[in-house]
């Protein structure tokens, strides 16, 4: 199917850091249970909600991507990625805020924030030494272990995040590409309802860059098993 957007009129500054929650909620919405609604946050505040015609299970999510779009003229993302979280249930407003309100890595500072605040089913720091990382790595999640794979070049630990450089469209082979990360194929179609959460920093202003990228495309590439997916080699 075709790409789906929703907008908000909230201005971005580049080297801010923001909290960016992603809500798919299965039989939310217009639709009821035929349906699924999706919504966004940043900084604990609702910017915008989008009513689908379809379930979360019906997606063909083969490309699940943090910092790349699946459109080959977008560039590639230039970020610094604190941390990512993920939940395996519609996360509220409520927790929401008081997830934005407790902040990134509580692990590391103040306890694990209490409810309302939700417990996540995966997350990811980045808290390792200033120093490049390489395409390949692997970055395993501190509740489960799911992993979370490194894509493309130039990417770099830094200040305890993970920053993305955003040199490249996604028009790339992977010799070229610039770095993103890529989530396991069906992390969301295998759940009723799932939350993504982020804290990051846009690093300056690319052409349609991407936080979360989540589906398949219309096209096979790279040799990939499963149609709609995108595996980057020489003619990606």
């Amino acid at each position: 199917g075709e790409a789906t957007f929703t907008d908000s009129p909230a201005a971005t500054v580049a080297g801010t850091q923001y909290h960016y929650v992603l809500v798919l909620e299965d039989g939310a919405g217009m639709h009821g249970a035929n349906g699924c609604q999706i919504r966004w946050y940043r900084n604990g505040a609702l910017q915008n909600t989008l009513d689908l015609a379809f379930r979360l299970s019906q997606m063909q999510d083969v490309n699940n991507w943090i910092g790349r779009s699946q459109y080959s003229g977008d560039s590639c993302s230039n970020l610094a990625l604190n941390e990512l979280r993920i939940y395996r249930h519609a996360i509220t407003p409520g927790e929401v805020l008081a997830s934005y309100q407790a902040g990134p890595d509580p692990n590391s500072g103040p306890p694990e924030p209490q409810a309302p605040a939700p417990i996540p089913v995966h997350r990811w720091s980045f808290t390792g030494a200033s120093a490049p990382v390489a395409a390949g790595t692997v970055f395993a999640d501190s509740a489960t272990g799911e992993a979370m794979t490194l894509r493309g070049n130039g990417a770099s630990l830094a200040s305890g995040s993970l920053v993305l450089p955003g040199t490249t469209n996604g028009n790339q082979s992977a010799a070229n590409i610039s770095a993103y990360l890529d989530l396991p194929n069906g992390i969301v179609s295998t759940k009723p309802s799932i939350s993504f959460e982020a804290w990051l920093t846009p690093l300056s202003s690319k052409n349609w860059q991407r936080i979360f990228e989540i589906g398949s495309t219309s096209m096979t590439s790279g040799g990939a098993a499963v149609a709609g997916v995108i595996m980057d080699g020489p003619g990606a």
